[in-house]
């Protein structure tokens, strides 16, 4: 999100970022070429007067907490995800107040202001800043030397038993029930000349997703060649999730999407999902089998593409993005007034 913001950042605004991890931040900035912008430390002395002094902030989850603000300061946040889960006051958690906040369609708008607790007013459908790598494509070569002339394939698994934060403990579900019903998928992709990726949720711990063979598509890995997990996205062939929001976003790029959910009764039983009958939203097959999960693979890696016509009508109703989605961001920002 902060990558595409800034790309699109208008003349005469300056950006200071707040990192939780400053000179990692910096070095993420200098490997994937981006222009220099400000970071300090979150926590930081200087972080926090940087935040007291600014007319606008832009985050996921809330800056400081997500409460309201004095005259003069304006919060914004394109969240980080769309639909699929229940969040904020569904699953008890207290009201969070923004007061801009961009959604990829109506459906979103209404969920967010229950969710959230704000008015409609405060609410946006312009798309997210991420959308807009989607749409326009990888920022340079280098994703494209990454790739060759091999498909790819993306597994992107939401956490099951998270190792670190306010949901551990919370779910039936366990990594064991994924991994044992996709044992081998990374051995598969060597007979397809593809290439599996998995990209593992940021709870959970990279090394219980039992796939050797298969590549990490985590921050600090991807930072090393020079290319963002956007950019991997946008150049996927085929799209393996569950419940994680992803695959709203993905469905910009019409290209087939599997939805692997061998625990789906186990997840709905304990997390919940916020789109049901799941399987009627999802655009493609949910499958829960090691079997049915290999085949859907194979047929879409082959072009036999049998649920195209489910999915654009998915795309009609879920997705009314714009390809300028970072720079319409800015524009709800109000920065021509925010000196």
């Amino acid at each position: 999100m902060a990558l595409a913001l800034l790309a699109a950042q208008p003349s005469g605004v300056t950006t200071v970022i707040l990192a939780d991890l400053p000179r990692k931040a910096r070095q993420r900035l200098l490997d994937l070429d981006l222009p220099h912008v400000r970071i300090v430390g979150k926590q930081s002395p200087r972080g926090i007067w940087a935040y007291l002094r600014s007319h606008r902030s832009v985050s996921t989850h809330g800056l400081f907490g997500s409460r309201r603000r004095g005259r003069g300061k304006l919060s914004a946040t394109p969240w980080h995800g769309e639909l699929s889960k229940p969040i904020g006051v569904f699953v008890g958690r207290p009201p969070r107040h923004f007061d801009r906040i961009a959604v990829s369609n109506q459906n979103s708008k209404i969920l967010r202001v229950a969710e959230f607790q704000v008015s409609p007013d405060s609410i946006h459908v312009i798309g997210t800043p991420r959308q807009s790598t989607l749409l326009k494509g990888p920022r340079s070569e280098r994703v494209m030397r990454l790739k060759g002339t091999q498909k790819w394939v993306l597994f992107v698994p939401t956490y099951r038993q998270p190792t670190r934060g306010p949901m551990v403990d919370v779910f039936e579900s366990t990594q064991e029930d994924l991994n044992a019903e996709m044992a081998g998928l990374d051995q598969m992709m060597g007979d397809q000349d593809a290439v599996l990726w998995v990209r593992p949720h940021p709870l959970t711990d990279p090394s219980s997703l039992a796939m050797p063979n298969a590549r990490l598509a985590t921050d600090d890995i991807l930072q090393q060649s020079g290319v963002t997990f956007y950019d991997v996205l946008a150049e996927t062939d085929v799209l393996i999730t569950d419940y994680s929001s992803v695959w709203v976003d993905f469905l910009l790029l019409d290209k087939p999407v599997v939805g692997f959910c061998p625990d789906i009764e186990k997840y709905r039983a304990s997390r919940g999902l916020a789109l049901e009958p799941y399987e009627s939203w999802f655009p493609g097959a949910v499958v829960t089998g090691r079997d049915h999960l290999f085949g859907e693979v194979t047929d879409a890696l082959a072009g036999r593409d049998t649920h195209a016509q489910r999915r654009a009508f998915l795309t009609s109703i879920l997705m009314e993005a714009r390809p300028n989605a970072a720079h319409d961001f800015w524009s709800i920002l109000d920065v021509e007034r925010a000196g």
